[in-house]
């Protein structure tokens, strides 16, 4: 199990913007910077670093509005403001050529970034990542700009109803014993992250089509989708490994996180890519 001494947290300012990271020493072989998706942090990557820590150094940051990073206003949010802060984190501290490894609305950032600087990653790897908008049915008409207002009021109050209930003991016991630990941590990090970023981010998700730019990617790529997603469709990361010039397209038995889900299929494969 991770230690104190394996694994540190920091935090470095990205323009204005405080970004809470956590950090792992590892092999001088690459870096390799994990970007979590919608409603989740860093922290999720942790059981990663021990698994492929071994590889190289591991860098998981909280994208802003998420986990400890700051929380910029909801007409901030898009994904070219992401690109910008993921690429200002690693000019930040000096990483170059590093192995994207991202997942749901990280993948989308991820692939993103590939496409704009495509010489400056050296591998990329996106696990059910969303590509074209097409995420949870409805999601489009949903999140229209119509509806901004009375979603905005409903998670103003819902969210931090959700972080308080969590803080109860007897609560999170309960929950414990009917949830696995990973899905715990996922509403942990859910109700603690900022109501107007889970609503600006959905949106992002929602509404970003990156079918037009997958092409421009030249980056080594593996794309990781799970045969009973029902957040993000398979089909999305079907789309990107079609578009992708070389991409390998792995399909797993499982639902939105085959690396929690599935862990003894899927590091095996990240290992060998990685490794290739």
């Amino acid at each position: 199990m991770l230690t104190l001494s394996d694994m540190q947290e920091h935090e470095i300012a990205v323009g204005d913007l405080p970004i809470h990271y956590y950090r792992r020493a590892g092999g001088p072989q690459a870096t390799l910077v994990f970007i979590h998706g919608w409603g989740s942090s860093g922290r999720m990557w942790l059981p990663s670093f021990q698994a492929i820590g071994d590889l190289g150094t591991c860098l998981a940051l909280d994208l802003p509005g998420h986990g400890r990073s700051a929380r910029p206003p909801f007409d901030w949010y898009s994904l070219d403001r992401f690109v910008a802060v993921v690429r200002g984190f690693l000019l930040e501290l000096g990483v170059e050529k590093p192995v994207l490894i991202s997942h749901s609305l990280g993948g989308a950032i991820a692939l993103a970034y590939a496409a704009a600087y495509p010489g400056e990653i050296s591998r990329l790897v996106a696990v059910a990542p969303a590509v074209s908008g097409r995420v949870v049915p409805g999601a489009r008409w949903l999140l229209h700009p119509a509806f901004f207002g009375p979603l905005r009021a409903i998670s103003s109050v819902a969210w931090p109803a959700a972080a308080l209930t969590l803080r109860s003991r007897r609560l999170r016991s309960a929950a414990a014993r009917l949830l696995q630990p990973f899905r715990l941590q996922d509403l942990e990090d859910f109700s603690q992250s900022d109501p107007e970023a889970g609503l600006a981010s959905a949106v992002v998700a929602a509404r970003s089509d990156l079918s037009g730019v997958l092409g421009h990617i030249c980056a080594p790529c593996l794309i990781v989708v799970g045969k009973g997603d029902l957040t993000i469709p398979p089909q999305e990361g079907r789309r990107a490994a079609r578009a992708i010039p070389g991409a390998q397209l792995v399909e797993l038995p499982a639902r939105h996180h085959p690396f929690h889900e599935r862990p003894d299929l899927f590091f095996p494969i990240l290992r060998s890519f990685l490794q290739s």
